[in-house]
């Protein structure tokens, strides 16, 4: 499972769909539950080529998220949403 979280994101072109002078930095992390499971946290910060500028996107950690979710599903793992507040903040994998 983990390669294919490492896999799918590696292979995702830093600066597509980015505004001009910046690159897509996308973080991954999976680690064990208590409950038998894994739990996949995703973060995305778009960062500047000419300064020290960061700008975090949720937005885009949803979209991935959601994109990690329907592979994960397609090699047979059972995938559920793990929601902060409101919003989906990581996926909790069971194989």
């Amino acid at each position: 499972m983990e390669t294919i979280v490492a896999g799918y994101i590696a292979g995702l072109h830093p600066r597509e769909n980015v505004p001009e002078g910046f690159s897509a930095h996308r973080r991954w992390s999976v680690f064990p539950t208590g409950r038998g499971s894994v739990m996949v946290t995703v973060s995305v910060a778009h960062i500047s080529a000419t300064s020290t500028e960061s700008v975090a996107r949720p937005d885009w950690e949803y979209g991935l998220l959601q994109e990690l979710r329907v592979l994960l599903e397609q090699h047979s793992h059972r995938v559920s949403e793990v929601l902060t507040d409101w919003r989906v903040t990581a996926l909790d994998v069971h194989s």
